[in-house]
């Protein structure tokens, strides 16, 4: 591998490192040795380069971790989901003989990874699975844009998501509010120069920015040396 896509792998091996037993939830630090100041480990992570310069097949690198989990818990989520079925099939037959059983739990579907999702399905997922999410995006120019959309409104969402607070979510289509216990993202993609300055650097600090971990090659710090923008 050569110097100009190396510092994205070395970034990458840090992030597989990190791995999914201390993303989220599952690794709480106690930042000054009381409960209050406890805080998770969310990641927001981007890979900065100039088209062609290889972050896309970077991020490659950590599918394979992330398909091996994502297929654990859908195969544990099949297995459920065939016992829910059974029991209900049962639970029909005891009823026409008068007895009184209780009502099977619907299982619930664990998940890892999101790739494009509005606020609100954000909202239904991570209240299944308050360990957290992470939202995997090729091109988080993308991601950036559409937090400018709907007025606004879904930039806070994703800022609070960062810490894993609670929230709740109101929308006219649903009759009671999507209470969340832990909003937790961490945000892994790639992006170009110039939509960063766009997209980011130009907006208002709303601490969005210094959320991230960025990593760039030795070709972008060239670039950015030069003074292009």
């Amino acid at each position: 591998m050569d110097s100009y896509n190396r510092g994205y792998a070395r970034g990458i091996n840090f992030l597989s490192d990190a791995g999914d037993t201390k993303i989220g939830n599952a690794m709480i630090f106690d930042t000054k040795g009381d409960a209050e100041a406890q805080e998770v480990t969310s990641l927001w992570f981007m890979l900065v380069g100039l088209p062609s310069c290889n972050k896309s097949p970077a991020l490659d690198a950590i599918l394979p971790i992330i398909r091996e989990f994502e297929a654990k818990y859908q195969q544990q989520y099949k297995q459920a989901l065939y016992e829910y079925k059974r029991a209900l099939e049962q639970r029909k037959a005891e009823k026409e003989l008068a007895l009184i059983t209780e009502e099977p739990k619907e299982p619930i579907a664990k998940r890892l990874v999101v790739h494009d999702a509005t606020v609100e399905k954000l909202a239904l997922i991570l209240a299944d699975n308050i360990r957290g999410l992470i939202c995997l995006r090729d091109e988080l120019a993308g991601l950036l844009a559409n937090l400018e959309k709907h007025g606004g409104n879904d930039r806070p969402f994703y800022l609070e998501s960062f810490g894993g607070r609670s929230t709740s979510v109101d929308r006219v289509k649903y009759s009671a509010p999507i209470f969340v216990p832990s909003v937790l993202l961490s945000i892994i993609g790639s992006i170009q120069p110039d939509k960063l300055d766009q997209l980011m650097l130009q907006q208002p600090d709303d601490g969005l920015a210094s959320r991230f971990l960025y990593v760039y090659s030795i070709k972008m710090e060239i670039y950015l040396f030069l003074g292009a923008t």
